[in-house]
């Protein structure tokens, strides 16, 4: 496909503002889809699929090659849309968060200036939309097959497939005000391409028998860059889910989590058939390492390619549908996604990061008569910029709080020179269930600055010399003025949107190999910091050729403390600082731990019926919009399940969500002594001894480290509970013990009483 290369003069002129209010007012669809990577669109220059109907948008308009996204997470991207502003302008700066739907949008705007507004599909921003004739929009992230709608009539369920049903209720509008005397505003927001990749039955066979080209970086070790990239939990090799992700049946058959149950099952029966012979060829070859990466990878994206086949068939009904009307003349047309989408490149998918592949975002724009066909945009813009280039198309002004520029003087020939920005600015601030490190930073037309704040690391990337992103130049001397430079820019950017820093947050870290290859630092193998009479303390050094140097009086480590031999015993409460040496040069960071004599709590008194404990389970049941980001109140809540279960927890699994459940009665203790407790879950978790928190592993969150809790227990009864909550994705909930003459293991059912 070729695309004339933007040059001043290559739009017409005829956008301008006072043309617009001359002529009738031009309708707007905006096509927005979710983590459409720009590589997976054929106006980008895509290897791996094509995209005609969207190409088409191109070759009729415009293709803008360098446009990026302020935030690269779905709710605060759409917010960035909505308000032409930065994320910590509009309150909305992660997916917990609920949209204040009372503040300035432009579709608010549009709507008081005689436009009638539509949105049909994701919204994804908890509270009810504003500014919008027509709303109806998908609870949460949605369904991929017999979806569910939120409408101002309560919520409604459609048979089919999702991508499908948005367009038609979307062309349904549009027809509806073809013959109204009102410009109108149409926002038609595709679910897909959205985890967890759910194809269209046509498409089931698309790619069969292909290979889809690897990236370069599938297997990138995350050398030479910060050290959050080891943390993170969005790689292909282990977060990529059989099951949930790439539709490999479980023991009983299901596939796709929740998505499986929500299909009838004629739409059941097309999926077997189409993986049968698939599943049994991986279940045979029993793969594993770098072979199993291939094969996830495989899997992963021809389902990822097989729903945008569906988006790119339902953007050409409606372009189709425009043309057929006698309106797609005076209309303009809009094709983006929130942010683009890892297509194995780093060896993840997801997005959130500040690099290439998640900080680009697709944007293609046709206007007949005023973009001039086959131009190809090469200035940098960003999603804030939407809202203000919608208003000035429309013959609105542009309020002063929006902070985007509008994309107009583009549009005007000889007016390329009032683009005056120079740079972009970058904030992420959600360490969510991909363990991502929040960061912000300033991207120039070459360089990127990057600020890792809570780890206190920076990266300094240039896409000229290395645009794969392999490479930190952050501490290259060739680079000093080029660091010295991205600073000021920075500032400058920061200082203009009126940006701040949050305070650091320790970094969460967990993954053994983040020790051994970025911190370099010595482990405590302890699992709890208490004890009872003396405790021996136990240190790791992950790197063999260094010497482990301690103190246990508080002071710091230097080369002439202790030498660590091994294991040392301690009697009395103790604060052990230790750290690695090369020599007398310290090669790790100091690192600590406090230990603690703990108090022999007395059991209780009680009758017991038997082996086991009182288990009672209790489902959402809280307004559409709400949700548990912690345990709730379960006394208030209405248990849906009450039963005596004889062991607690279960394995990782997917098939459900939105519940909680409460494992109560006593824990008989054979011996007194000092026990440890071992919690692990997603998502949170919580346990008490005789009312005591012994274990919070609260939130929302993945299988990330065992929480360890211990305690003194005299022997004899004590009061046991333990409360669970899962939200969405995974679930799982897993709680092992260890005392006098008991090996860490699961709770047996002969020590649960109820």
């Amino acid at each position: 496909m070729n695309y004339t290369k933007f040059v001043a003069g290559s739009l017409v002129a005829a956008a301008s503002v006072s043309m617009a209010a001359d002529k009738k007012k031009p309708n707007i669809v905006f096509i927005f889809s979710d983590d459409h990577s720009v590589n997976a669109i054929g106006a980008y220059g895509s290897k791996i699929n094509k995209t005609p109907y969207l190409d088409s948008i191109a070759n009729d308009g415009a293709v803008f090659n360098r446009n990026y996204v302020a935030n690269s997470i779905c709710a605060p991207s759409r917010a960035c849309v909505l308000t032409g502003k930065h994320s910590h302008k509009n309150g909305h700066k992660d997916n917990s968060a609920t949209f204040d739907g009372s503040q300035l949008t432009f579709p608010k705007l549009l709507q008081k200036n005689g436009y009638k507004t539509g949105i049909i599909g994701k919204w994804h921003l908890r509270s009810k939309p504003t500014g919008f004739d027509k709303w109806m929009v998908l609870p949460d992230q949605g369904h991929y097959y017999n979806p569910d709608y939120r409408t101002p009539n309560g919520m409604i369920t459609i048979n089919g497939y999702v991508t499908d049903i948005t367009t038609d209720k979307s062309i349904e509008w549009m027809k509806e005000q073809k013959d109204a005397d009102q410009p109108f505003l149409m926002m038609c927001q595709y679910k897909a391409p959205h985890r967890n990749w759910m194809p269209h039955p046509r498409y089931m066979d698309m790619y069969k028998g292909e290979t889809i080209p690897e990236p370069e970086t599938l297997f990138d070790d995350y050398s030479n860059r910060n050290s959050n990239l080891l943390d993170n939990e969005m790689t292909i090799d282990k977060e990529m889910n059989l099951e949930y992700d790439l539709k490999v049946p479980n023991p009983k058959g299901k596939r796709a989590g929740g998505e499986w149950d929500r299909m009838t099952n004629q739409q059941k029966d097309t999926w077997v058939k189409h993986y049968a012979a698939e599943d049994l060829e991986f279940k045979n070859a029993k793969l594993s390492g770098k072979q199993l990466v291939k094969w996830k990878y495989q899997r992963y994206m021809k389902d990822y390619l097989r729903t945008i086949a569906a988006v790119d068939d339902n953007v050409g009904r409606i372009l189709q549908f425009l043309k057929d009307e006698g309106l797609a003349e005076n209309t303009i047309v809009v094709y983006s996604s929130d942010q683009s989408f890892y297509l194995g490149e780093h060896g993840w998918f997801d997005k959130r990061w500040m690099y290439e592949q998640s900080f680009r975002q697709p944007l293609l724009m046709k206007w007949p008569g005023v973009i001039k066909p086959g131009t190809a945009v090469e200035t940098m813009t960003q999603n804030i910029d939407f809202a203000p280039t919608f208003l000035e198309a429309c013959g609105i002004e542009i309020p002063e709080e929006i902070q985007g520029k509008s994309l107009m003087p583009l549009m005007k020939k000889g007016d390329k020179a009032s683009w005056n920005r120079t740079s972009l600015y970058y904030h992420y601030y959600e360490r969510g269930i991909h363990n991502v490190a929040r960061h912000h930073g300033v991207a120039t037309n070459r360089y990127k600055l990057i600020q890792f704040y809570d780890s206190g690391e920076w990266e300094l990337m240039d896409r000229l010399k290395d645009p794969l992103e392999m490479k930190n130049f952050y501490d290259d001397p060739e680079y000093k003025d080029v660091r010295a430079a991205m600073h000021l820019e920075l500032a400058k950017t920061m200082a203009n949107y009126e940006a701040v820093v949050p305070a650091p947050v320790k970094p969460k870290r967990h993954k053994a190999e983040l020790n051994k290859l970025i911190w370099n630092k010595p482990q405590f193998l302890n699992p709890t910091s208490k004890f009872l009479d003396s405790m021996v303390v136990n240190i790791k050094k992950c790197a063999p050729q260094f010497q482990l140097r301690y103190t246990t009086d508080g002071t710091r480590v230097d080369k002439d403390s202790n030498v660590y031999e091994g294991p040392f015993t301690i009697t009395k409460p103790t604060t052990v600082k230790v750290a690695m040496f090369d020599g007398v040069t310290k090669v790790s960071q100091e690192v600590f731990k406090t230990f603690k004599r703990a108090k022999i709590h007395k059991p209780v008194k009680a009758k017991v019926k038997g082996n086991g404990l009182q288990f009672t389970e209790y489902l959402y049941d809280g307004p559409e919009d709400g949700e548990w980001k912690v345990i709730p109140n379960l006394d208030k809540m209405k248990p849906a399940t009450s039963k005596i279960v004889k062991k607690i927890g279960f394995k990782k699994t997917n098939d459900r969500e939105k519940f909680a459940q409460r494992y109560e009665g006593y824990l008989k203790v054979e011996k007194t002594g000092m026990y440890n407790f071992f919690l692990n879950s997603d998502d949170g978790s919580r346990l008490y001894i005789n009312n005591k928190l012994i274990v919070d592993n609260d939130g929302r969150h993945g299988m990330d480290d065992t929480v360890v809790g211990g305690m003194g227990l005299e022997k004899g009864l004590h009061k046991f509970r333990l409360d669970y909550m899962e939200w969405a994705y995974d679930e799982a909930l897993i709680l092992n013990w260890s005392g006098p003459g008991i090996k860490k293991q699961q709770i047996p059912a002969k020590a649960l009483k109820y």
